[in-house]
């Protein structure tokens, strides 16, 4: 889950290392707009939406997918072998690889990566900030090295969708043994990979510069460096990229896209992704742990309007966990009608003839993040709850509330870590995912745990899919949280860029980017 970081050129005319789409020769330097600075670079330690699109590009997984979609590909594997119970995995790894720092890619690597996050007799075991160990990877018995390039994962049970947990940039990213030993719990500060690019600076809270891995085992990158410039605020980046000083950026904001629609010289993508936007409600905690009053607030939001008229195509209407862009498991469910004078009635039988006040919880950095509590506190107004809007503006203090249970309702949104159900169910509304801070609803049901637990184990798809739609009927009849919009990630970029690709996990891949005169 993901609930998603110089080399200096003198040339002889002071040559300006932004995009010139009328030059003949490609510059060296690409000016990516994100809007919000990541705390770690530890793959292993970080959930951050931003952070995977740096993490893509400098650390590498034993699989991955074709560029831009989802068909397997083998990366620091060059194959594998699954016995027929599907419980041992054997990967043979790629010869001649060497990590950013000069370390020999081996068995011990890929050993360690994982280890760290799942044994704790292990030395660096990651005690604190452990995002995967306990819910993503709790499948893996062990990791056993066969010899230098071979090594097997012995999974407690057959677990259909392993090879989206390992192709997945957070958790089972492979990192350099040396650096470990050498930065211990700094990792995140001091990242070495395999990837394309290497960390060359970070300027806290500004920017964060990579530079290409010239050896790359994929091939050297097109561009020479990339520079991810922090600008929190859509309509700057917006600006920014206007006035040249970015070539591309992220998440514009849907009131925004006019203004670069009949800009000549630049170019908007929408990618469908696997995000999932939500009002969570802390189920243990008075009014909330009432699924009347979770019904009740779910009839008051009309979704439909906000969707179409708020987000204008950068969303689709939400009423599972599960996005379209999942393809075969996406069974949508049957959405709740639009209905206040029915949410009163609902309030009143749960003994709030009156209605009540609650603090509305918001890290807001983006439009979305900003126009949707505003709907939220108009639309729950009809209704007699008094919202007050509590924004945040650091990640970690907005996160540590949420999951400590001192927020009963506030706005949330994830994309899913793996492409299938498994990624956006278990590691969010599992009642074993409490502890590892993924389910900030504190929910619990143990029928909705039984058939997640059955269908991660179930090699057979059919079955797996009946379970899921078991398990889906559950979770909208309990209501966490109120499903209201899948994502539509928009990004702009100057048409003279070519090779940029986005697949719906939200990972930009930056090593094939280059420039093209026009």
């Amino acid at each position: 889950m993901f609930h998603f970081p110089k080399i200096c050129i003198i040339a002889l005319f002071s040559f300006i290392l932004l995009c010139s789409c009328s030059s003949k020769r490609n510059p060296v330097v690409l000016r990516f707009g994100v809007s919000s600075a990541p705390s770690s670079l530890d793959p292993a330690e970080t959930e951050d939406f931003v952070a995977s699109k740096i993490l893509a590009n400098m650390f590498d997984t034993l699989v991955n997918y074709e560029r831009g979609k989802f068909f397997k590909r083998s990366a620091l594997a060059e194959s594998l072998r699954v016995n027929s119970e599907g419980t041992i995995w054997t990967f043979y790894l790629r010869r001649g690889i060497t990590f950013h720092d000069g370390t020999s890619f081996n068995a011990e690597a890929v050993k360690i990566s994982f280890d760290r996050q799942m044994n704790p007799e292990t030395d660096f075991y990651l005690t604190e900030k452990n995002v995967y160990g306990g819910s993503t990877l709790s499948m893996i018995e062990r990791i056993d090295i066969l010899d230098e390039f071979t090594v097997r994962f012995q999974l407690h049970y057959p677990y259909a969708p392993f090879y989206h947990t390992l192709a997945n940039c957070f958790g089972a990213s492979i990192i350099s043994p040396s650096a470990l030993r050498k930065f211990g719990p700094e990792f995140g500060k001091h990242p070495v990979g395999t990837g394309p690019f290497r960390l060359a600076s970070w300027k806290e809270g500004k920017s964060i510069t990579l530079v290409a891995h010239e050896t790359y085992w994929g091939g050297p990158p097109k561009i020479d460096r990339v520079e991810f410039v922090i600008v929190p605020q859509s309509i700057d980046r917006v600006e920014k990229m206007l006035d040249g000083s970015l070539d591309i950026i992220e998440d514009v904001g849907a009131t925004l896209i006019d203004k670069l629609y009949l800009k000549q010289d630049v170019e908007l993508i929408y990618s469908e992704d696997l995000g999932v936007h939500v009002l969570g409600f802390n189920c243990q905690q008075k009014p909330f742990n009432d699924p009347r009053v979770r019904k009740a607030v779910a009839l008051a939001f009309d979704k439909e309007k906000f969707v179409h008229t708020m987000l204008r195509g950068k969303g689709l209407v939400a009423s599972s966990p599960l996005p379209p862009a999942l393809g075969t498991f996406s069974s949508l469910s049957e959405q709740l009608p639009y209905d206040p004078v029915a949410a009163q009635k609902l309030l009143a039988q749960a003994g709030y003839t009156r209605g009540f006040s609650v603090d509305l919880w918001c890290y807001c950095i983006s439009e979305r993040a900003g126009v949707l509590p505003l709907a939220i506190k108009k639309n729950l107004k009809k209704i007699d709850i008094q919202v007050n809007i509590k924004y945040y503006e650091d990640w970690d203090e907005y996160n540590r509330g949420v999951m400590r249970g001192e927020a009963s309702l506030f706005v949330d949104g994830w994309r899913g870590n793996i492409v299938d159900p498994d990624g956006f169910l278990y590691p969010i509304f599992h009642s074993r995912a409490r502890k590892s801070g993924g389910n900030l609803f504190h929910y619990s049901n143990a029928s909705f745990d039984q058939l997640l637990e059955e269908a991660r184990r179930t090699m057979n798809e059919p079955t797996r899919m009946m379970l899921y739609d078991e398990a889906l009927r559950i979770i909208v009849s309990d209501l966490p949280c109120l499903f209201i919009s899948f994502s539509k990630e928009t990004f702009a970029l100057r048409s003279c860029i070519e090779g940029f690709s986005v697949n719906p996990l939200g990972i930009v891949r930056l090593n094939n980017v280059e420039y093209v005169p026009l």
